[in-house]
């Protein structure tokens, strides 16, 4: 599973209600399109935490408990 939002908060709403409803960790992961250096950031909503290098783990969610955000 993963999805792509271009909006932070929607991505947190959806990673959360996603880890809540399924009880399961998810992944809010910011990326940017490794072609463009000016690119607007996208973020992808998933249950792999691996990262490319241009990507950050933004948020972590565990049942839908927020334990990690991006320092």
């Amino acid at each position: 599973m993963s999805i792509t939002e271009i909006n932070l908060e929607k991505a947190l709403k959806k990673a959360e209600k996603i880890s809540r409803e399924h009880s399961t960790k998810i992944f809010v992961i910011i990326g940017f399109d490794e072609e463009e250096d000016d690119s607007e950031p996208c973020y992808h909503i998933d249950e792999n935490g691996t990262t490319r290098i241009w990507e950050e783990v933004e948020a972590i969610y565990e049942n839908g408990i927020l334990i990690k955000t991006r320092e």
